[in-house]
């Protein structure tokens, strides 16, 4: 009944949720392994994110990560692009060297997300993976948030372990 009168009310809580997801996002990025992580040995492959700001009204978040393994380095960005009940998480790979390792782990990258292959674009050289969601009541349920939020942390340890194995002299 509130949000009929007042429709800017809908819109504020919308951003405001928004807000609080990529703030969950950001966290997940930005935390070192925990006991979990070092007990599966992932920690070894932890490299820390940059997360821009993220920008609400453009639904969306850019975060990039620079690893350097056995001396290569190389440069990943992820964006998160998110509106209403539609999410789409992309991962670009800015470094032939890099090429070569993602796509030898392209099975591992299918299996990332459950039951979803990412869609691979070239993106004038650059590779481009694209992982798009629809979920009902996305901002308004916890755990699908938390599907999501911790979907992305996984992800960012699955094509750090990739690289590292990939680019091994």
């Amino acid at each position: 009944m509130l949000l009929k009168l007042f429709p800017q009310l809908d819109q504020l809580c919308t951003l405001r949720a928004r807000h609080h997801f990529f703030q969950q996002v950001r966290m997940e990025l930005c935390t070192p392994p925990r006991a979990v992580d070092r007990q599966f040995g992932h920690d070894q492959y932890y490299r820390p994110v940059e997360v821009a700001p993220f920008d609400l009204h453009s639904s969306s978040l850019l975060a990039t990560v620079n690893p350097e393994f056995h001396g290569k380095q190389c440069r990943l960005f992820y964006s998160i692009w998110l509106t209403g009940d539609y999410i789409r998480i992309g991962a670009l790979m800015d470094n032939e060297a890099a090429l070569a390792p993602l796509m030898e782990g392209q099975l591992e990258i299918n299996h990332i997300w459950p039951n979803k292959a990412p869609e691979t674009q070239d993106r004038d050289g650059m590779l481009m993976y694209q992982w798009s969601f629809e979920i009902p009541g996305l901002l308004d349920r916890w755990s699908a948030r938390e599907f999501l939020v911790e979907g992305i942390r996984h992800m960012h340890f699955r094509l750090m372990r990739i690289l590292h194995d990939g680019l091994k002299p």
